[in-house]
């Protein structure tokens, strides 16, 4: 006696053999297409596969969040102008005040979307900071005494400009 074996082939890719099926619906499925359930391997289909809750973010609160970063970033590039003109001459007070706005435009992205993740938030919240810098700098170049900015002066500006997008962003990371 002989025994013969059937040869099956993948629902979604025909040319793979295959002898796994879908614990739900009995659909042939091959490695690549299996999801591991704790009931069984099942097919996209029966797994329902779906984002975390935390990182489904509505269209609806990534405009919310991009005008509270657009509104608090040019609220807080003035105020961090400000600072910056009264106590410029102690260069960690920069760091810190980078610090300072990065966290503070991260936080309100996050409350926002109360307490959403994801690379788009992440994304907004790093042009909010740009748009507080890009605000503190045209405010530091207003003031009544002529300044230049040298290399030094650039070279930590972008340096505290990393400073405070990485402390934007891990707040919504």
């Amino acid at each position: 006696m002989e025994y013969q074996e059937t040869v099956n082939y993948c629902a979604t890719h025909p040319n793979v053999e295959t002898r796994l099926a879908c614990g739900r619906c009995e659909r042939f499925i091959c490695p690549r297409c299996m999801i591991q359930t704790p009931v069984g391997s099942r097919c996209n289909d029966c797994a329902r596969v779906r984002k975390p809750p935390v990182f489904d973010v509505s269209s609806m609160q990534y405009l919310l969040a991009s005008a509270s970063a657009v509104g608090l970033g040019g609220i807080l590039g003035v105020v961090g102008a400000i600072l910056r003109l009264e106590f410029g001459h102690f260069p960690f007070v920069t760091g810190i005040l980078a610090a300072g706005i990065g966290y503070l435009l991260g936080e309100a992205v996050s409350r926002v979307t109360n307490r959403k993740r994801g690379l788009g938030l992440s994304l907004i919240a790093g042009a909010g900071v740009a748009v507080a810098f890009a605000v503190a700098m045209a405010v530091v170049q207003l003031r009544p005494i002529t300044y230049r900015y040298d290399f030094l002066d650039i070279g930590f500006a972008l340096l505290f400009l990393g400073l405070a997008v990485y402390f934007a962003v891990s707040r919504v990371r």
